[in-house]
């Protein structure tokens, strides 16, 4: 509720609208109880999929589902297979990079590798990945591909027009005043340590009187849920990249 949001992250949450038709999409966002620092390894998974399970239930009586696909197997893979046991449809998952990297013998490993087991069919963006998965089940890469049910299949990323590339491109460097002789290189991504953003602004820094055409744009940033902040003060330390 607006009236709890006190702190910027759930601020964020609050402003989240519970419906939106995104492109003939209709996207639902339910509330979730969260008990901050309590068991969070719990609520996470089976309160959040009580919680949840009403509406998808009443969703599926109306568009009659053929499958429940998460995007994230950390918090979202357990909803999605417990939701799938509970209306007989099968369950996938995609491991996408953090939601599966975690020690095994963690309360956060442990819960990954409990909806590894449950859902009929787990993707993952790479064999890096699938061998991250292995590990928390504690099965070779191999034994984990033989099952027939996890594949590594990368996302990818859609290829632009050929005949609208050179024009957005343009377009986007004169917005961030790059000049046709400098070197863009964009980073997509949270603003977060694990991403090695940190590390980069170091070894730039110290590589500072090679790089004077380099220009770098970071995408991602949403200072309720991520780093920003503390990642403008290290830049900020190193007056030759500002």
């Amino acid at each position: 509720p607006s009236w709890l949001a006190i702190r910027p992250k759930w601020q964020a949450y609050a402003a989240i609208p519970f419906y939106q038709a995104v492109d003939n999409i209709e996207v639902y966002r339910p509330a979730n109880l969260v008990i901050p620092g309590v068991m969070p390894s719990f609520w996470s998974n089976e309160i959040a999929s009580y919680m949840v399970r009403p509406l998808i239930r009443k969703l599926h009586s109306k568009n009659q589902f053929d499958a429940i696909v998460s995007f994230d197997l950390s918090e979202g893979g357990g909803v999605a297979w417990r939701v799938g046991h509970d209306l007989g449809l099968p369950a996938a998952g995609w491991a996408t990079g953090s939601d599966i990297r975690s020690d095994p013998e963690s309360p956060h490993g442990r819960r990954v590798a409990q909806t590894l087991r449950n859902l009929d069919l787990v993707l993952y963006q790479s064999r890096e990945l699938l061998a991250i998965g292995a590990r928390l089940l504690k099965v070779s890469p191999e034994e984990l591909q033989q099952s027939g049910r996890h594949h590594v299949l990368p996302q990818g990323v859609i290829l632009p027009n050929p005949s609208s590339k050179h024009s957005g491109r343009t377009q986007v460097r004169t917005a961030l005043s790059i000049t046709d002789e400098e070197v863009m290189i964009l980073y997509v991504g949270r603003i977060v340590h694990d991403k090695g953003i940190f590390g980069l602004i170091d070894v730039l820094a110290k590589n500072s009187d090679r790089i004077k055409r380099w220009k770098l744009v970071f995408l991602g940033s949403n200072r309720a849920f991520d780093q920003t902040e503390d990642f403008e003060a290290h830049v900020h330390r190193f007056p030759e990249l500002c």
